[in-house]
């Protein structure tokens, strides 16, 4: 019997004991685990590619009903391609999660970037401030300065809800709108004082920050730029406001 004869009765005996019910040999799919014939090159329960190592064109962590992640859970770098688990850009090991435990880390990653901007903008602006006027010799006025900011906020934060309840709707916790508030007011706040106690030509640069706040003020609560005009200006009221009642007080005293 020649070779090739060899190779096609070794076909057809395999072939032969799978359609004489001969039992295949089975194992379970690295991808979600289900019995997966040794035979077999593709799952048929999730897609894994035994040749590739990763759920085929749907990424680790696919299921029947959902796609999986093409992309590390760590460092976001793409997994397209890899035969292995293992994250060459960060080392952590991708495996496959539940729907519940994939919703619940993407939501805590959403979470924290969502509060690490602005924390990071807040404390840059207050040390920035502080070191103005410590530098200027205006130490003294550090604690208005802080006074100043909180009141700018909270505020802020009373226009931004009006703003909410009469035309925009809510979309985010108001601790959280407070805290981007706070960490654009100290920015500009402190931009303002570097330009006011250093710099010449405060009232074009002072209009140039203020045009600057809004911009920014609509990119760090994801808002239309004229929504983030009209929350200028409501707030401009409420100070106005806040001034002319202090005013009276003081000459009602």
């Amino acid at each position: 019997m020649s070779d090739e004869a060899a190779g096609k009765a070794g076909s057809g005996g395999k072939a032969g004991q799978a359609r004489a019910g001969v039992p295949v040999a089975a194992a379970k799919c690295p991808g979600c685990g289900k019995s997966l014939r040794t035979d077999a090159l593709i799952c048929i329960e999730c897609g894994f590619d035994k040749r590739k190592g990763l759920q085929r064109d749907t990424g680790i962590g696919a299921t029947k009903v959902r796609g999986g992640s093409t992309t590390c859970s760590g460092c976001g770098y793409s997994l397209v391609g890899l035969k292995g688990r293992v994250c060459p850009e960060c080392g952590i090991e991708n495996v496959p999660k539940s729907w519940r435990d994939h919703s619940k880390v993407e939501g805590a990653r959403v979470v924290r970037r969502a509060y690490e901007v602005p924390a990071m903008m807040l404390g840059a602006g207050l040390l920035l401030g502080v070191v103005t006027l410590a530098v200027a010799g205006f130490s003294e006025l550090i604690p208005r300065y802080f006074l100043a900011l909180t009141l700018s906020t909270a505020l802020g934060t009373s226009a931004f809800f009006l703003l909410c309840l009469t035309w925009i709707g809510f979309d985010a916790p108001i601790h959280l709108t407070a805290l981007r508030l706070g960490a654009v007011d100290a920015l500009v706040m402190a931009a303002m004082l570097a330009v006011l106690l250093f710099l010449p030509g405060f009232g074009l640069v002072a209009f140039l920050i203020w045009g600057g706040s809004i911009i920014l003020t609509a990119k760090m609560l994801e808002i239309e730029v004229v929504e983030a005009f009209v929350l200028g200006l409501i707030k401009g009221v409420l100070r106005i406001g806040l001034a002319a009642m202090g005013a009276g007080f003081s000459l009602e005293s």
